[in-house]
């Protein structure tokens, strides 16, 4: 299992914070590395929902680019550009959903009931 109990070495997510979590018996462990990739640290799932999150992001934000615009324009709407943006804010909904369902059950499977972040003194 990819779970230490205290404050092991290793285990450190971007920004130079160490990923912790509350097991549901109330244990606090550090997330060590559990796979064998060069590109992150800490466990590999929640590596995999960092890029998902971030992905879905660009989307969101690609999207509310898209509204800005049709909003700013000084013709008046199209219906075929309300349903574009209405499905497209489905399909990001949709895929959060996704996220979200596939690190609680990640989350589940390890016991974890909460994920903590902590500052790593300098």
């Amino acid at each position: 299992m990819a779970l230490a109990a205290g404050a092991g070495a290793g285990g450190y997510n971007e920004g130079g914070r160490r990923m912790k979590a509350r097991l549901t018996n109330g244990t606090i462990v550090t997330l060590e590395k559990d796979c064998g990739c060069i590109i992150h640290d800490g466990p590999h799932w929640l590596h995999a929902d960092a890029v998902w999150k971030r992905l879905n992001n660009e989307h969101k934000d690609k999207l509310g680019r898209r509204i800005e615009e049709l909003m700013a324009a000084k013709e008046a709407l199209r219906q075929p550009d309300i349903w574009n943006v209405e499905l497209a804010w489905r399909a990001y909904a949709k895929e959060e959903q996704m996220r979200l369902a596939e690190k609680l059950r990640n989350m589940e499977c390890l016991g974890i009931e909460e994920l903590l972040l902590e500052a790593v003194p300098t």
